[in-house]
């Protein structure tokens, strides 16, 4: 989902090419567009996709004393693997010997393990200073305790990071959008799961959940949750001056707290969404008459800032039916007040292929370059010379 995000941020690189443009536009000259033909199997979606992350893992902060004494694992499902790794903000040089990790049974029983040194970990490429542990008996169930015969002081830190693979119950967290909307009445819905069908009574299982939000410059922002009878509600959070995506993601990191069949239940997950500031919207666009293939999408600026428009042209196919045929993109400086952006599309592009109008544009996407980050979109479609209004 994440690399979905970081695919809608992106901006297309354009040469530089001069139009005249409509002289309600303020610009400085910077005008630049480009125009591509649409593969005829091409899904035409909108830009700000909702995202859905499901998780059966919890991690907690534990310390080497804790380790010591032994931590519940909190599983319920077979050989849940367990990756024990110093917190980043441990300074500690010791190699956690994982020869001294015990898995154990809620009778005290060591359990035979398969192990992953922390040199193996290492050499992955994705994991340092971690070693990791997991039983062999995918038939043992029921839940485990970690324990470590190391001599760790006593205050030094660890971050336990559980994967409970096999688990029926996991915690789903629903963002309707990656890009978060001012207007939107909630950031995130929360859900327990079985077999990740079922929604659970939160109430039956006493489920409470924390969320907080991780911006990019480190800021933690405790965020209010609403509780139904079988979702949680995020509501959005107050941010003044929120963090463009040019400088990185906001993290929806949350946690759940919950019985199931007897036994504490613990998940957490995360969830990356932009937060940008809504310099701009889109107010209407049409087809240009005098033009063979070309629109002008109309936009409120608030401030001025480098604005892209994208959107996609439509036109018949031998069969008669409108189809998806190009994408343009166009891009320049505007300043403050309505504005005017035309994207024409280069048909010569489209080769021996063979479509005629009258055409359509639609899927009007609007960016703000300066943040990397999505403002506004339409996939209404229009052929009339009279502008569509989206007001």
């Amino acid at each position: 989902m994440m690399k979905n995000l970081f695919r809608n941020l992106m901006l297309f690189t354009t040469s530089a090419l001069s139009l005249a443009v409509n002289a309600g536009s303020a610009t400085t000259g910077d005008y630049v567009h480009y125009s591509f033909p649409i593969a005829a199997v091409a899904t035409i979606e909108n830009a700000n996709q909702p995202t859905l992350e499901s998780s059966k893992t919890l991690w907690r902060q534990v310390s080497g004393k804790q380790l010591k004494q032994g931590v519940a694992l909190y599983n319920h499902g077979a050989q849940p693997l367990v990756l024990l790794s110093h917190h980043s903000k441990s300074s500690s040089t010791d190699v956690i010997d994982v020869k001294q990790l015990i898995l154990k049974d809620k009778q005290g029983i060591a359990v035979k393990s398969q192990m992953v040194s922390e040199q193996a970990l290492r050499e992955t490429g994705f994991f340092s200073r971690s070693a990791a542990v997991m039983t062999e008996d995918k038939a043992a169930r029921g839940p485990l305790t970690l324990q470590s015969n190391q001599p760790f002081a006593d205050e030094q830190l660890f971050v336990m990071t559980v994967k409970d693979k096999y688990s029926p119950v996991s915690l789903d967290v629903f963002a309707p959008h990656q890009q978060v909307k001012t207007t939107q009445p909630h950031l995130a819905k929360v859900s327990m799961k079985l077999f990740a069908r079922q929604k659970l009574s939160l109430n039956k299982h006493a489920a409470s959940v924390e969320a907080i939000l991780h911006a990019p410059d480190g800021e933690r922002i405790q965020l209010e949750v609403a509780q139904g009878p079988q979702e949680m509600t995020i509501l959005p959070p107050k941010i003044n001056q929120p963090l463009p995506p040019r400088q990185g993601l906001y993290d929806i990191e949350v946690k759940l707290n919950a019985t199931y069949g007897g036994h504490i239940l613990q998940r957490n997950v995360k969830v990356a969404v932009a937060i940008p500031t809504m310099t701009a919207s889109l107010t209407r666009y049409t087809m240009l008459p005098d033009q063979p293939a070309a629109a002008n999408i109309t936009l409120l600026a608030r401030e001025p800032a480098r604005y892209e428009v994208r959107a996609v042209l439509y036109g018949y196919n031998r069969a008669g039916k409108q189809v998806a045929i190009m994408e343009g993109h166009a891009a320049q400086m505007l300043n403050s007040g309505e504005r005017d952006i035309i994207i024409p599309f280069d048909l010569s592009k489209l080769g021996e292929q063979t479509f005629v109008g009258p055409y359509a544009v639609g899927n009007v996407r609007l960016y703000d370059q300066d943040q990397l980050a999505l403002l506004d979109e339409s996939a209404k479609r229009t052929i009339t010379k009279r502008p569509l209004s989206l007001r």
